[in-house]
């Protein structure tokens, strides 16, 4: 009997996570959440500057007709003005405008759109700044960089590519594709942070079951999820597909639009980029598939005792995907009014990083029958 007990037990404990247990690192931790919060922030700049339309207010990357400083005399604001202008508008224009005309913005409003690009270029600027300092802490520190060493170039790499992939979006006009890319590489770079912040400030437990692995697979699955549904909601931006098929849950007069609308031969793959219809089908439902997942894990987990943080976690997450799908229709059928649209993205990242501090959680905190 004592040997089928203990052969149980050995069952029960997941012997390939070898993740060692570490005494907090809180100052350390608070460091990592920090810089991920600012990650956050820049996502929510970035999409206030999508959304305004601003993004190309400042066409050269990474100079302003030749200065990294922005335009301080009235010929100074000419300049970038008749750049902005004859790149963008292909309009040539010979002094500022105070008014609008047909391809041509007021000072005014490209004034305002200039200083949405530029802080968001700034705060970018910050981020890249703060997080080497984060890696020369982490670097100084054997301990600790034989646990994040790799983890933080994986970071440092993510964020060159996020600020290369701000020039070729600035470059490419903002194509749905690049600003997909380019939001994707945000968040990961997001969940690379914050996953490192609980770590450090709450450790994984030294004692592990096997239902901390089944569960958090499935936890897992979730954050997928919403990836996925964060990649098309950036490719539903560049492609402005939220402009048109303003109902719900029709799409004009179908549940499921038409295959030869949905799939138009000539296009090929690029359907799922360029395909309004297509755009607007796969992220309105796939909504729903993600919703499926979270509420499975949510009721599956009552079977479950999870430590009482997680417990919150999924109280939140309920609350939180609900209003999110709630949001997206009322800023579909509204048009994508600014406030909305940015509304409905910062819900997003913040539904993201609940799931991961679920998935954190059940992964690294035990998890027993209740």
């Amino acid at each position: 009997m004592s040997v089928d007990t203990d052969m149980e037990d050995s069952a029960l404990t997941t012997s390939q996570d070898t993740e060692k247990a570490y005494p907090p690192d809180k100052s350390l931790g608070r460091w990592f959440l920090w810089v991920s919060i600012l990650v956050v922030f820049l996502v929510v700049i970035g999409g206030i500057v999508r959304l305004t339309d601003s993004g190309l207010s400042i066409p050269e990357w990474p100079i302003i007709n030749g200065s990294l400083l922005p335009p301080v005399t009235d010929d100074d604001w000419e300049a970038v003005y008749k750049t902005y202008h004859s790149v963008i508008e292909g309009v040539e224009v010979d002094s500022v405008y105070h008014n609008a005309y047909p391809g041509i913005i007021p000072i005014g409003r490209f004034k305002q759109m200039f200083a949405l690009e530029y802080f968001h270029r700034f705060v970018a600027a910050v981020l890249g700044i703060l997080y080497l300092v984060l890696l020369i802490k982490v670097m100084r520190r054997r301990e600790i960089r034989s646990r994040f060493g790799v983890r933080m170039w994986i970071g440092l790499a993510l964020l060159i590519l996020q600020a290369v992939m701000g020039g070729i979006v600035v470059k490419y006009d903002l194509q749905a594709e690049f600003l997909a890319v380019h939001l994707g590489l945000a968040f990961a770079l997001f969940g690379l942070l914050y996953w490192t912040s609980m770590s450090l400030l709450r450790p994984p437990d030294e004692h592990k079951t096997y239902y901390n692995k089944f569960l958090s697979r499935i936890a897992w699955s979730g954050v997928a999820a919403l990836f996925l549904q964060v990649l098309s909601g950036a490719v539903m931006a560049g492609t402005k597909a939220g402009l048109s098929w303003n109902t719900w849950p029709l799409i004009g007069d179908h549940l499921i639009p038409p295959p030869s609308v949905m799939w138009r031969s000539y296009m090929g793959i690029l359907n799922f980029i360029h395909n309004t219809v297509l755009v607007q089908f796969i992220h309105r439902w796939w909504a729903f598939a993600a919703l499926i997942v979270i509420v499975f894990l949510v009721f599956y987990s009552l079977k479950f005792k999870v430590t009482p943080r997680c417990r919150i976690a999924f109280r939140v997450i309920t609350s939180v995907v609900a209003l999110q799908i709630i949001l997206g229709i009322i800023t579909l059928l509204t048009k994508v009014p600014p406030t909305l649209g940015v509304l409905h993205l910062t819900l997003g990242i913040i539904l993201f990083g609940n799931m991961l501090y679920i998935t954190y959680e059940l992964k690294n905190h035990e998890v027993q029958l209740a």
